[in-house]
């Protein structure tokens, strides 16, 4: 493995979400549901957990966790409050995530959560493709650069070690796209 990669996929990532939470902060973008943000951390220190337990490679997950936690800040500020199917299906992608690594192991619980974060984030990929945001691409493509960086580092890949950075690779560089229609 090539840590020098890894925590530069991390850093990417994180400086991108810092610089998003910025963004809602200042008014430039809309802040959304606080709800779905508050998801979106546990998911994210769920993923965090497991890496470090497992002793996988965290710093993509660790940079996942701490930009959502600082937009999860600023939505509790200026963001309205709804739960809907989506935060009820990411509650019970934390739990079947801790489940799984705890029964069975690690890579089960890395499957779960993000397959949880992918199909919690379709409801915006539908939004995305019916209104595309161009504005959106370089938050977009900067995590999928940062996945990219991960997943360099991480060669041999195992499940453990790189799936979390496979599916922010396949997602956001789709949404990437996406946004540009």
């Amino acid at each position: 493995m090539n840590g020098f990669l890894i925590y530069s996929g991390g850093i990417v990532s994180l400086l991108n979400m810092l610089y998003f939470a910025w963004r809602v902060g200042s008014g430039a973008v809309a802040p959304t549901n606080t709800a779905s943000w508050l998801m979106w951390f546990l998911l994210d220190i769920t993923a965090l957990a497991i890496a470090i337990a497992e002793r996988k490679p965290y710093a993509l997950a660790l940079s996942y966790a701490i930009g959502a936690l600082s937009i999860l800040l600023v939505h509790l500020f200026l963001g309205t409050w709804a739960w809907t199917s989506v935060e009820i299906f990411s509650a019970i992608g934390v739990v079947v995530s801790v489940a799984l690594w705890q029964k069975l192991s690690g890579d089960w619980g890395i499957i779960a959560c993000v397959s949880a974060m992918t199909i919690a984030g379709i409801p915006l990929t539908v939004m995305m493709w019916a209104s595309p945001a161009p504005q959106t691409f370089w938050l977009f493509a900067n995590t999928a650069i940062a996945c990219g960086l991960t997943l360099l580092g991480t060669r041999p890949w195992t499940i453990g070690n790189s799936f979390l950075a496979w599916g922010g690779l396949v997602y956001n560089g789709a949404m990437a796209l996406i946004v540009l229609r």
